[in-house]
């Protein structure tokens, strides 16, 4: 992928615009033949709608699948706290997609610490002191509110097993996984799902919060 830098265009103000890019990548996977989309990033879901405008198969929206899951195993939930970049408070992703359900979004008090550790594990330099602070950052959430933990990075994924609690933390990258997995043993032929923001729910499976 050739993508340009989410982080310098959504953070910094300056690069060029990853739309059409990532479009013209939808496009290409469908004239492959794929039957269906998948992003496992969180940040560029922030140009959700282009892509899906570019094809005519579905599009899996990670953000939208996360949502309607805490929704669905944790109904009485009211702050939701963030682990994720910085371009996401910046864009409110998360912000938009809880507002109608009443729900509000909280982002660590160490954010700068929080995306140093995101750099670091794409660098492949985390250190066991950001580790340590990773797990302090996720107790603190909890301290401040957070009914729900909710991992909408990537790169923070791979730090998962190394939270003490895990009871109250849902990754994003598991919901979209399991929703991809779960088409396997559908019988309904691809063919015949709507391209409606309403198919998301028809992909989300059994759920467990952890």
């Amino acid at each position: 992928p050739k993508v340009p830098s989410r982080i310098k265009t959504l953070i910094d103000g300056e690069g060029k615009d990853p739309a059409p890019e990532l479009a013209c990548m939808a496009r290409g996977l469908q004239q492959a033949g794929a039957d269906i989309l998948a992003m496992p990033c969180n940040t560029a879901h922030n140009y959700a709608n282009e892509i899906a405008a570019a094809v005519d198969i579905p599009f899996l929206n990670m953000v939208d699948l996360t949502v309607d899951r805490i929704l669905s195993v944790r109904p009485g939930a009211r702050k939701i706290g963030l682990l994720a970049s910085t371009a996401l408070k910046i864009t409110g992703l998360y912000d938009h997609a809880f507002s109608p359900h009443e729900v509000d979004v909280i982002f660590p008090r160490q954010q700068d610490e929080l995306m140093a550790m995101i750099r670091a594990v794409k660098a492949n330099t985390l250190s066991d002191d950001q580790i340590s602070l990773f797990d302090k950052i996720c107790q603190q959430l909890v301290a401040d509110g957070a009914d729900v933990l909710l991992l909408a990075c990537t790169e923070l994924s791979v730090l998962t097993s190394q939270l003490e609690r895990r009871d109250n933390c849902l990754d994003s990258l598991a919901v979209l996984a399991e929703a991809v997995a779960g088409l396997g043993s559908r019988q309904r032929p691809l063919q015949t799902l709507e391209h409606t923001p309403g198919f998301d729910k028809f992909l989300v499976q059994e759920p467990s919060i952890a």
